[in-house]
């Protein structure tokens, strides 16, 4: 019977979540830099705000600043799978 099955416990949004927000905190520590095409990044946040249909949603995003050749100050953003792919 279905209802006597143990309960299998599947790797949901909230755990990818989690270990996301864990691996940019401690392979990106905030105000630490990195060399990105060319230029300095510095790291300025790990989160990304997004909403959707009057609901907010916290995501995992590695948030950073860099000056272009005009000096103006530009923000990026990397997912969790590109900045693991920065990281090696």
């Amino acid at each position: 019977m279905w209802a006597l099955r143990k309960n299998k416990q599947q790797k949901g949004i909230n755990d990818y979540k989690q270990e996301g927000f864990q691996f940019l905190k401690e392979s990106y520590p905030l105000g630490s830099s990195f060399e990105y095409i060319g230029s300095t990044m510095i790291v300025t946040g790990h989160s990304e705000m997004m909403t959707f249909y009057h609901s907010v949603s916290c995501w995992p995003k590695l948030v950073c600043d860099y000056r272009d050749n005009l000096g103006r100050i530009n923000q990026i953003r990397f997912t969790v799978d590109e900045a693991r792919r920065l990281k090696s």
